[in-house]
């Protein structure tokens, strides 16, 4: 059976363009067509079965939508913050209590200043807006992958943690802004642990939904957990330089990706025993990809065997779940050919992955589960040290019995705690990084990674003298 000749044209700018010239041919009579035009990605019809006619008019119909939510199209050398378009988010991908959630994307910057474009949810808590708007947190999500489609905005944000999070800032009457990072949910590659890119992105998308959402606050915070965490500490150190427009008052984040180039000198060599979790790889592997995409003038393959190179080119297209399955059994030291302290691998990916340890102006919360196998308590503690001896003095919870997952709803209450008082308070929001008296992890018991203060409860000193909540 001959495919039906389906071609349809739209306006775009001032020309005619074909919008589906070669629809391809599904299982079962269907047909998939991806829709593209400048300035807004790709966007796809998904499968259906119907005939050319009815093909033609559902391409027609889809045209006229996606016109309906694309503003004016900025272009590529536009400033970072510019809205390139909007649509309304699919779902609220389990969380309760938005009243509207739209999906941005808009112009940002990689980590060498180069024009990027990345995508972000905008959610809104209900009623009115208060005097001043709604404060914004915006929120940095944990390690998905690496490809476009792993994006939380297309692949969902997984259990009910990360929704719940969301759904309770809602509830205090805060806006979230949560990126998906440059490279996830529009076209690639993502950078994997490229803080500065993350940050940008960051700062970016909150711009971005104040020219998109009306009712935002200039006040803003971020959350961030794991890669999140670490993204999270990138953006409080450029905030208020990249973004003076915006108010931004400080960052939490949870088991934040710390001393990550430390440990891949560790275990980035011939010969290690095989003593990784598959988690771990998969972190690893993925480390590797986002390094080689930050810096593509860096050499990776002179590190790696054959064998290795196989192995990224297997995970470089899965998400998470798929690769940490993927990478069970997987001999980590056959990848290398030599060891990653040799070389240039150490100062190219130092300035990249290492999170700074300087240039903040706002508080900092870390909470930190000693129980962590994926982010391991010390190397959050190693940061932490780095942090006292540049005179940046977080407030550190840690919890003794809790891991990567857990930490989340434990320390929930105790990060509740400090964005409400961060931004509701009045004076003088400068700080070195702490928000509170006194931190629950000693900078001599960071030292030694072993400082406990028990559960981290939410009463450990929020408030400085710099703050008064209001």
């Amino acid at each position: 059976m001959r495919r039906p000749s389906v071609s349809v044209l739209v306006m775009i700018g001032s020309s005619p363009r074909p919008l589906c010239p070669r629809p391809g041919r599904g299982e079962n009579n269907t047909y998939v067509c991806s829709v593209s035009y400048r300035g807004s990605g790709r966007h796809y019809v998904p499968r259906f079965s119907m005939s050319a006619p009815s093909l033609r008019n559902a391409l027609v119909s889809a045209a006229a939508a996606a016109a309906l939510v694309v503003p004016a199209v900025a272009h590529a050398d536009a400033p970072p913050g510019t809205v390139v378009a909007t649509r309304p988010a699919t779902s609220a991908e389990g969380v309760t209590g938005a009243a509207t959630v739209q999906y941005v994307t808009y112009r940002t910057q990689n980590s060498l200043n180069q024009p990027a474009t990345a995508g972000a949810l905008v959610y809104t808590p209900p009623g009115a807006a208060p005097a001043g708007g709604w404060p914004v947190v915006a929120w940095e999500h944990g390690t998905v992958g690496v490809a476009e489609n792993c994006a939380p905005s297309l692949a969902g944000l997984g259990d009910d943690t990360y929704p719940t999070l969301i759904s309770t800032w809602l509830a205090h009457g805060y806006a979230v802004v949560a990126p998906d990072y440059i490279g996830l949910g529009t076209p690639g590659p993502h950078a994997y642990l490229d803080g500065h890119a993350e940050g940008n992105a960051t700062v970016d998308a909150v711009r971005a939904a104040h020219g998109t959402t009306p009712g935002l606050s200039t006040r803003w915070a971020v959350v961030g957990h794991s890669q999140g965490g670490q993204a999270a500490l990138f953006t409080a150190s450029e905030a208020s330089s990249r973004a003076p427009e915006l108010d931004f008052r400080g960052t939490a984040t949870y088991a934040p990706g710390a001393s990550v180039v430390d440990l891949m000198l560790l275990v980035g060599r011939p010969g290690l025993p095989d003593v990784l979790s598959p988690d771990m790889k998969a972190y690893g592997v993925y480390a590797l990809l986002g390094l080689s995409a930050a810096r593509p003038d860096f050499d990776l393959n002179s590190y790696l065997t054959p064998y290795g190179q196989q192995v990224l080119a297997r995970i470089r297209p899965l998400c998470l779940d798929a690769a940490v399955t993927a990478l069970d059994g997987v001999d980590i030291a056959a990848m290398f050919a030599r060891p990653l302290a040799e070389g240039d691998f150490e100062a190219i990916a130092r300035p990249v992955m290492d999170v700074p340890t300087s240039g903040y102006d706002r508080p900092i919360l870390i909470a930190q589960g000693d129980a962590d196998t994926d982010v391991p308590a010390p190397l959050v503690y190693n940061l932490v040290v780095q942090l006292y001896a540049h005179g940046v003095n977080p407030d550190v919870h840690n919890y003794v019995a809790d891991d990567h997952e857990t930490i989340l709803t434990t320390a929930r209450s105790t990060v509740d705690t400090y964005l409400d008082t961060i931004l509701h308070a009045t004076g003088d929001t400068t700080s070195t990084g702490s928000a509170g008296a006194g931190s629950s992890v000693s900078a001599a018991g960071s030292a030694a990674g072993l400082s406990s203060a028990g559960s981290g409860s939410a009463d450990a000193g929020l408030e400085s003298t710099a703050l008064s909540a209001g």
